[in-house]
């Protein structure tokens, strides 16, 4: 079982962004996934810590492999997540391997429901995976294992399409108005792929990415030191889509990680 994970136009959310004002059906066309030109194939990115690289691998129109690699001083990690689809499931195999000599594997058998996204994972060793949905957006992810429950997230979207609070940020989240063309699930945590099933999110099984990116995360914990409060700065390519994304607290003197991203041209 997985635990958590170890921890040419220039476009700056502060410069350029207002509110969004989503839903219309303009929009819908520009987000929409069949229109897509480009798909994302890699993300590098930095932390405070570290470096890693997440690179997705396509079987046709699917994701068949992701591998993420990890280096920060004193640790590394490699993940190899390898997916074989049925008519209503799929299968992740996923090899872990990191320099404390550890080397295992994990499988898990998940379900599909009536639109492909994942509601069940059944793991082998024994941890049962349940995801809830509003219409294509994932809003509980469960884990439970012998009894317990390890992991509770819940993720609130509204009626277009935008996650607008979470467990990691309460108090909201604040949009550009930058379609997320490439699909990108930011905001979701206050850390760089964190999520145990962020694999699955950018193997387009736990539903869409909301609708635009985010301009601002604010959860405002019990003294001034408990805050966490990230914006995000973007820089586009030509289509539109993602080239890089820096995370930063508020007043932008801190970056707390960047990330970049690669596309192969489907259209």
């Amino acid at each position: 079982m997985k635990t958590n994970r170890f921890f040419t136009a220039i476009l700056s959310v502060a410069l350029c962004v207002n509110f969004v004002s989503c839903g219309d059906d303009d929009d819908n066309n520009i987000i929409n996934p069949e229109n897509a030109v480009k798909r994302l194939t890699s993300i590098s990115y930095r932390d405070q810590s570290g470096t890693g690289l997440f690179n997705i691998e396509y079987s046709g129109e699917q994701v068949s492999k992701i591998t993420e690699t990890y280096k920060c001083p004193g640790y590394n990690h490699t993940w190899v997540s390898n997916y074989t689809y049925t008519t209503n499931g799929v299968t992740e195999k996923v090899d872990i391997q990191n320099s404390y000599g550890e080397d295992f594997t994990d499988i898990t058998n998940y379900t599909l429901n009536d639109k492909g996204y994942v509601e069940k994972g059944e793991v082998d060793d024994g941890g049962i995976w349940s995801y809830t949905y509003s219409g294509d957006y994932m809003t509980s992810a469960i884990l439970m294992l012998d009894g317990r429950k390890y992991v509770d997230d819940k993720y609130n979207f509204n009626d277009k399409g935008l996650m607008v609070s979470n467990d990691s940020f309460d108090t909201g989240i604040e949009y550009t108005d930058i379609p997320n063309l490439g699909g990108l699930f930011l905001a979701y945590d206050d850390d760089v792929l964190e999520l145990d099933y962020s694999n699955l999110q950018y193997a387009s099984l736990l539903g869409k990415a909301p609708k635009y990116l985010p301009k601002e995360c604010i959860e405002y914990g019990t003294s001034d030191d408990d805050n966490k409060e990230l914006t995000f700065h973007y820089e586009l390519d030509e289509d539109g889509y993602v080239k890089k994304v820096e995370v930063k607290n508020l007043d932008g003197s801190e970056t707390w990680w960047t990330e970049t991203y690669t596309y192969e041209r489907v259209k």
